[in-house]
């Protein structure tokens, strides 16, 4: 009897570029956003550098308040099927936000609710997409990956700040509709990612204990705790 000989397991096809058309779709409309927002507050409503301030905090804050809670969502769940439920959702506050325009119903509470919802959703998308890329990057290649990613990140937020440099000129519907428009396209590129492994069976702690382990883990680290002390003090000195 002749005993069948099994071929190569057949590689996974490299999902990293698709990975980076999604990233691009976030980070683009997150730099039209970061010139956009404060500028209906302070041009179109004509507030003043207070009432600017207080919308800008109502945008950065729920990524202090939520990103654990996001974290810990993206550790439990699927992060791909999550990050399309994310890019959905982050489509909708300007599409709202470009028919209150359209019927001159511009106002400054709206915008500081459009700052939190906005702000919210980012929250909670930042660690499921970090959670990610060690699955998408190549094999041997997660430090390039990285590299490659965060540039990325920061070329798209540059190019979406000149389009909204524009604003001026073409007035802010038309960037409102570019935005959601950019956001929906990157849905195509992350319903094309493969899933990642699935979690190994696991009791769960709650979310303040998860939490606390987390902030514990970090401060024994001699490599982590340095950065998070870094990047709490740029956040805070920044904004």
């Amino acid at each position: 009897m002749t005993v069948p000989v099994p071929g190569p397991v057949p590689e996974r096809p490299n999902a990293f570029p698709v990975y980076l058309v999604g990233l691009a779709s976030w980070f683009v409309p997150l730099g039209i956003q970061m010139v956009l927002f404060p500028w209906l507050v302070a041009v179109v409503l004509h507030m003043d550098a207070f009432a600017v301030g207080v919308a800008q905090a109502a945008i950065m804050a729920p990524s202090l308040l939520f990103l654990p809670l996001g974290g810990l969502v993206a550790d439990r769940g699927n992060p791909r099927r999550l990050l399309l439920r994310y890019h959905l959702l982050y489509a909708t506050p300007p599409l709202a936000l470009a028919v209150v325009l359209w019927g001159g119903g511009l106002s400054y509470p709206l915008l500081i609710a459009y700052g939190v919802v906005a702000g919210s959703i980012g929250a909670f998308a930042v660690p499921t997409r970090d959670a990610l890329l060690p699955v998408m990057a190549p094999k041997g290649g997660l430090p390039r990956a990285v590299a490659l990613a965060t540039a990325l990140q920061f070329g798209g937020q540059l190019l979406g700040i000149a389009c909204a440099s524009t604003a001026d000129r073409f007035g802010p519907l038309p960037l409102l509709v570019l935005h959601a428009a950019l956001v929906l396209l990157g849905c195509f590129a992350v319903a094309r990612l493969p899933d990642p492994p699935p979690h190994p069976p696991a009791e769960h702690p709650g979310f303040w204990r998860s939490v606390g382990e987390g902030v514990s883990a970090a401060a024994k680290s001699d490599q982590i705790w340095p950065v998070l002390l870094l990047n709490f003090g740029v956040g805070v000195f920044y904004v």
